[in-house]
């Protein structure tokens, strides 16, 4: 192999590793703290991530909840915690 044939591998895309992985989703291995400064990067550009109460899942839908429920938002600098008032 070409010395220099690895710098043209195709890009994978990245996944964060979890503990429940499934044989059809990609993972690569990163150090912690990559991952750890690439959302930091992200909350500091103004997204936030919405999680459950326990903080075991992600919400990606308003289906996801419903009023009374518990949620936390893990913003650039802190977490909220907040009480679903209404789900549309």
């Amino acid at each position: 192999m070409d010395a220099h044939a690895s710098c043209f591998r195709p890009a994978r895309p990245m996944a964060r590793p979890t503990k429940k992985s499934t044989a059809s989703r990609i993972s690569i291995s990163l150090p912690s703290t990559l991952y750890d400064e690439l959302d930091a990067m992200v909350l500091a550009r103004g997204y936030a991530v919405c999680w459950n109460d326990a903080r075991t899942s992600i919400i990606r839908s308003a289906r996801a909840v419903k009023p009374g429920d518990g949620v936390r938002v893990t913003l650039a600098n802190g977490e909220l915690a907040c009480r679903v008032e209404q789900a549309e």
